[in-house]
């Protein structure tokens, strides 16, 4: 199967001025789908700031500055941080090409949207589940009226 050119697939322009924080959490997959932690997950809520959960949604990553687990200039460090956490936990079986799931993530950040690459690992019906994101700075979504706030800026 020939693989995706997402440079021509996702139309648009790179914005400039980015840059990205990533994130990583791995532990339980089930954690992510269970009703009972809805607090944990989404901001407003008193449990939200200590849980060390992925929020639900990925923006709200921002609010959590001390889950920062890299800063990066460039649409491109980021990815490779990405790919680097795939290549130290790969799934023994996937059909996934990481390749052009890398291309793909690339270009999605460069045109300022937030993004995410998860796994279970190590084994297929594993509990286990990796889950990598990273969120463009300064970012604004649609519906909110100002941008999130920065965790980090860049140094």
């Amino acid at each position: 199967m020939t693989p995706i050119n997402w440079r021509d697939y996702l139309k648009g322009d790179p914005i400039p001025g980015l840059h990205f924080h990533g994130f990583l959490w791995s532990g339980q997959g089930g954690l992510l789908e269970s009703y009972k932690q809805q607090a944990n997950r989404n901001p407003g809520t008193p449990d939200f700031m200590a849980s060390d959960l992925p929020p639900e949604g990925v923006r709200h990553y921002l609010l959590k500055r001390n889950r920062v687990a890299g800063t990066f200039g460039s649409a491109k460090e980021a990815v490779e941080w990405m790919r680097e956490q795939w290549d130290t936990q790969t799934p023994r079986v996937t059909h996934e090409d990481p390749d052009n799931t890398q291309e793909y993530h690339e270009v999605v950040l460069s045109h300022g949207r937030e993004t995410v690459w998860s796994w279970w690992h190590p084994e297929p019906g594993s509990s286990y589940k990796v889950h990598v994101a990273v969120v463009p700075c300064p970012f604004k979504w649609q519906d909110d009226p100002e941008p999130m706030p920065c965790p980090q800026p860049p140094r």
